[in-house]
């Protein structure tokens, strides 16, 4: 009975890094949009719209630790396309661990996650020539996974 719980747990944890090893190795990518609410009140004798602007990815960041203690990242290296700015993050041994970070235009909803640790690099690719409203620069992808 001991031994059969003992491979029961030995499997389960073998399966767990498996699992995790996967999701490195696939890539973990910000959502090109997410669905939001909002909800707003207005004085007298004001009544409140709202606008069909599309939610969609505007900014991404980069944290060594969870995004509320604020460690945000610079880049590693900026290669500019004819269409696309690259920016790449090289990600080393961290004791805090990595965090993604996506927010989206149209809202103050962001959405973040502690990145894998087999994750070693991220890649946010930024349209040269297309910008949002207030001028920010359109996120086509951001990406983050092992070193190639």
């Amino acid at each position: 009975m001991k031994k059969t719980r003992a491979l029961l747990q030995a499997f389960t944890l073998v399966a767990i890094a498996a699992c995790a090893s996967l999701a490195a190795a696939a890539g973990i990518s910000c959502p090109a949009t997410i669905q939001t609410e909002q909800k707003a009140s207005a004085p007298a004798p004001w009544t409140v719209g709202y606008g069909a602007l599309p939610v969609a990815l505007a900014q991404v960041t980069i944290f060594e630790g969870p995004p509320s203690e604020q460690a945000s990242l610079v880049y590693d290296n900026e290669k500019k396309l004819p269409k696309e700015m690259v920016l790449t993050w090289n990600l080393g041994p961290s004791t805090h661990g990595y965090w993604l970070q996506c927010a989206y235009s149209s809202t103050t909803a962001m959405i973040s996650r502690r990145l894998p640790d087999g994750v070693k690099i991220c890649e946010v690719r930024l349209a040269r020539h297309n910008t949002f409203v207030n001028g920010q620069a359109v996120v086509n992808r951001a990406e983050c996974g092992p070193a190639n």
